[in-house]
């Protein structure tokens, strides 16, 4: 939308850049629909969140592919909404491989599942909350350097427990991250990656 009009300038069907009989249905997650359109259906991608980064790209979260999907942004591209490039966390997933090279400098697992609450902040540093890839979820965060083609999975705040639904990461100003599970109502703030917390609240 025009932020001064308020006119729609331009829009996205992510149908158009995945089509399901092109890349398959992932997990799926029929639950959330199956009251309006019945269980037969699925939610081929469930997207679960979506940042504008500090890049002006579109992030978007897709819990039934274990991905992580981005569009070019700017509205007033010739580019706008095509697909720029995928971070996959599995490699059962649908869009596996990705199309970077992921791995850790720090030896942390590389995976994340049922990821929730993408950001894209500057320098190409990217973090989300990684729900299900290990036995506690964690947030994590990945540098991504596009020119190069790859992904480091450099720092791991691991919470005590597993968070098997929802969750957030707050990577805030100060370099402490904010993880919360939503499913139990917890928060956790974390000063220096691990999985030593300062403090936590119900």
């Amino acid at each position: 939308y025009d932020r001064s009009t308020g006119a729609l300038v331009d829009s996205v069907w992510m149908a158009d850049l995945l089509n399901p009989l092109e890349t398959g249905l992932g997990h799926g997650a029929s639950f959330y629909w199956a009251s309006l359109f019945g269980s037969a259906n699925e939610d081929y991608t469930h997207v679960n969140a979506f940042d504008i980064g500090e890049d002006g790209h579109m992030y978007s979260s897709l819990w039934s592919h274990d991905a992580i999907f981005v569009m070019n942004g700017g509205p007033m591209t010739t580019d706008f909404g095509t697909h720029r490039w995928t971070l996959v966390g599995m490699e059962d997933s649908p869009l596996a491989p990705g199309d970077f090279d992921f791995f850790s400098s720090n030896d942390h697992p590389v995976a994340f599942s049922h990821e929730h609450h993408v950001e894209m902040h500057e320098d190409g540093v990217m973090t989300l909350f990684d729900n299900q890839s290990q036995a506690n979820s964690r947030a994590i965060r990945v540098d991504i350097d596009e020119d190069a083609g790859t992904a480091d999975l450099v720092d791991v705040w691991e919470l005590p427990r597993f968070c098997s639904a929802q969750g957030s990461a707050f990577w805030l100003d100060n370099g402490n991250m904010v993880a919360t599970c939503s499913a139990t109502f917890t928060v956790y703030e974390f000063s220096e990656p691990g999985d030593d917390y300062d403090w936590s609240m119900t």
